[in-house]
């Protein structure tokens, strides 16, 4: 096996000292403890995002839809770190001249940047809604100094903020086994043209853990003679649609479904633990 194959047994042992996250928790390990100004938040309904709590509650309003609230409130936002400048360059630098304000790190150094080439997806379509120097210009990779930890079994799905889309970039969505793997580093398809600055604190990329193995793997057609019955479908037993606002029993009824499903694993924990004494 190749030098750089081989397994440093003393790292290896401090690593297996690590906290390691339950399932339901994500661990965030700064590059440094000053950066806890900027570091990722779980996103709950009490901190929703301000341009949302402008929002009236009228009946039809965002705010009382409980798809669009759930989502919200779900996972992880990552915060932009630090200011970072994008500058376009037509001639050499890979299209983009890109500098980020530093602060001193005395074990780790500074920010990181890196960057994909064009030839790297070639013309995929997001290729075409590129900066106008798209194939001298690279797709920038942001080096997050967050690394991310997860139970095992447990990925992580990086997303563009969608609610909050910026004229210049898009973040470039993907999967990473975080349980394995701790670095989920920001990848932007720049749009524009011009120079553009990406504050400090700036929500740029939302993270949302999730169970690898609880994944579908098929999908089967129905017959339509259940369209109907499954059309605004009510709540409860009875399966009546509410009048008015379907958001309070929406939530009612989500919640004793877990409940239900959550004594039913408990009692099948306590039979297997009986059983096997």
């Amino acid at each position: 096996m190749g030098k750089n194959f081989e397994i440093d047994e003393n790292n290896y042992r401090k690593y297996r000292n690590i906290p390691k996250p339950k399932p339901g928790e994500i661990f965030i390990f700064p590059k440094d403890n000053r950066l806890d100004e900027v570091s990722p938040y779980v996103n709950t309904q009490a901190n929703q995002p301000s341009w949302f709590r402008m929002v009236g509650k009228h009946l039809g309003s965002i705010r009382r839809c409980a798809g669009t609230v759930d989502y919200l409130s779900s996972g992880v936002t990552v915060p932009m770190w630090t200011n970072t400048y994008f500058n376009p360059r037509h001639e050499g630098n890979f299209g983009w001249e890109i500098d980020q304000e530093h602060i001193p790190f005395p074990a780790h150094g500074e920010f990181r940047l890196q960057h994909f080439d064009y030839q790297s997806t070639g013309k995929c379509p997001m290729t075409q809604i590129r900066h106008e120097d798209a194939e001298n210009g690279v797709y920038p990779k942001l080096v997050s100094p967050f690394n991310i930890m997860t139970a095992p079994g447990w990925s992580t799905i990086m997303l563009p903020v969608l609610f909050e889309p910026n004229k210049n970039y898009q973040v470039i969505p993907a999967i990473v086994n975080t349980d394995i793997y701790h670095e989920a580093n920001v990848v932007l398809n720049i749009i524009t043209n011009e120079s553009f600055k990406i504050t400090a604190g700036t929500a740029i990329a939302h993270l949302i853990p999730f169970k690898r193995n609880a994944d579908f793997s098929k999908i089967k057609f129905m017959d339509q003679q259940n369209f109907i019955l499954t059309t605004s479908r009510g709540f409860s037993e009875y399966q009546r649609f509410p009048v008015g606002s379907s958001s309070s029993p929406y939530r009612r009824y989500s919640r004793q479904i877990d409940e239900e499903i959550e004594r039913m694993e408990k009692s099948k924990k306590s039979i297997l633990r009986r059983f096997f004494k």
